[in-house]
């Protein structure tokens, strides 16, 4: 929610080109009618029944008007299985009357108040029953009304405000699926922008600027950020959060890079393409040469978030930059062979480029240099890390053999304690298994022994189980960058 209220609740985003040939980013005002407010009003009313806020939804939306809306809001993009927006559903005074009885009916002769502390009357027991029912039927039938309301009020802003506007190229919409934009600025330059609303984790927010047919990706963030997605780095130039505010961020992004475009195209290149490039290539100069300096700059930004380039970017998390500490040759090897590998991913991207700007062809060159430079020091990082994790593994299994050993020795102890327990139950009716096991522990103290060896020996496995699994996520991440290096064709031996 932005100081404008909420997109597609409060006001509809648009992007539309003026009469002199710019782009605008705009917010269309959705009328609020009195609806909600007087539905919210019977809400907090005591003696008023969802039967009376039904009578002030029948009275706005006859049944010949009433329709099914491919609406999200309220409900998350990020929200999945949302089924379509519907009128809610109506229940007749005898059908209410029914339900009351019923949950009457269920509930207990008396209740027990808590304030009071005491059991409640029958006929106060009864008033509470239907005290609650009554409000939860309220709340409930607010929430599809209020979820109808709202779709109602987009599509009457749409059809009223919206549509007559001329130069509309992309508005706000909280459709539940699919939804793609394209807007033409020049005849070399494009915007595309996609969503998917209400599928859970595959819901997204994406925007590509496209020259010449050929999608502009964002190469500088490759070496700015701590991560890099490579798999969205590699298609889209934004990638947002699935969420309503997400909108105006990406409507102001058209607006400033579709006005550059139309008003110099050699600029948009210069500032899209040639300085992003050159941006990167610095920065992977740096990275390979002095890693350490940019994980230390990545670690004083650890654990701050990136709302607005979700799932292209974000900064390094606290727990890794702990691990730098633990395993520094490691973790500044796989930030070089992760930066590498992105710009290898580029390379596609980059040829198609290199036809309409001649110095990229210098780029593609020299990231495949760089990335062949690198090969041996991959190979000879798997081989210590490898070496690394079968130490550990010998080390684990030598005190997991131990923990075995120490293991049978308790066991007939155990069995003695589970006597105890369930004599102590038989006789009692209740049991304390952790006084019978220090009793026991005092009349055995070897039992108290074996126990703390126990616990010794499963923390230092489960540590060294920590360190191995450590050391084989920099091995899988390493090796993936290797794969993605020799599957462009670049060999150590070329």
């Amino acid at each position: 929610m932005t100081n404008n209220g909420t997109t597609n609740i409060d006001y509809i985003a648009i992007i539309r080109v003026d009469d002199n040939n710019k782009t605008v980013f705009d917010r269309i005002p959705i009328e609020q009618n009195h609806l909600i407010e007087s539905l919210e009003k019977e809400l907090v009313d005591k003696n008023a029944t969802v039967l009376m806020m039904q009578r002030i939804m029948e009275d706005e939306f006859h049944p010949t008007i009433r329709k099914f809306f491919n609406f999200c809001a309220p409900h998350e993009y990020s929200d999945r299985y949302i089924p379509k927006c519907t009128y809610p559903k109506a229940i007749n005074p005898e059908e209410y009357s029914k339900m009351v009885d019923t949950e009457i009916a269920k509930a207990p002769t008396r209740l027990w108040d808590k304030n009071s502390n005491r059991y409640l009357s029958e006929a106060e027991t009864i008033r509470r029953v239907v005290e609650a029912f009554n409000i939860n039927t309220k709340i409930d039938y607010l929430r599809s009304a209020k979820r109808y309301i709202y779709a109602t009020n987009y599509e009457r802003t749409m059809n009223e405000k919206v549509s007559p506007l001329s130069g509309i190229k992309m508005y706000s919409t909280d459709t539940i699926g699919w939804t793609h934009f394209d807007y033409q600025v020049t005849d070399e330059i494009a915007i595309h922008l996609a969503t998917n609303f209400c599928y859970g984790t595959s819901a997204y927010f994406r925007l590509c600027l496209c020259y010449k047919g050929i999608n502009i990706l964002p190469y500088s963030f490759l070496v700015t950020y701590y991560y890099a997605s490579q798999y969205e780095l590699a298609r889209y130039t934004r990638s947002y959060r699935a969420e309503r505010d997400s909108w105006e961020r990406a409507f102001l992004f058209v607006e400033e890079t579709a006005n550059l475009a139309s008003k110099s195209p050699e600029e948009f290149v210069e500032r899209w393409i040639r300085n992003e490039v050159e941006m990167m290539m610095k920065g992977l100069r740096i990275i390979l040469r002095k890693p350490s300096e940019f994980i230390v700059k990545c670690q004083k930004s650890a654990g701050d978030s990136i709302s607005e380039r979700a799932h292209l970017v974000r900064n390094m998390e606290l727990t890794e930059s702990t691990h730098y500490a633990i395993l520094k040759d490691e973790m500044e090897l796989t930030i070089k062979a992760e930066k590498i590998s992105g710009a290898v991913n580029f390379l596609d991207n980059l040829l198609k480029l290199s036809d309409e700007i001649l110095e990229i062809k210098d780029t593609i060159k020299e990231i495949r240099t760089l990335a062949q430079s690198i090969l041996p020091e991959i190979r000879s990082m798997l081989m210590k890390i490898e070496e690394h994790i079968n130490q550990l593994e010998v080390e684990k299994k030598k005190k997991e053999d131990s923990l075995t050993a120490v293991q049978r020795q308790l066991a007939p102890h155990e069995k003695v304690i589970k006597r105890r327990e369930d004599k102590a139950m038989k006789e009692n009716g209740v049991c304390y298994p952790g006084l019978i096991r220090q009793e026991y522990s005092d009349e055995h103290p070897i039992y108290g022994e074996l126990v703390e060896k126990e616990s010794t020996l499963q923390k230092d496995i489960n540590q060294l189980m920590g360190e191995i699994n450590l050391r084989r996520s920099f091995y899988d991440e390493i090796a993936s960058c290797k794969k993605t290096i020799t599957d462009a064709g670049i060999d150590e031996n070329d």
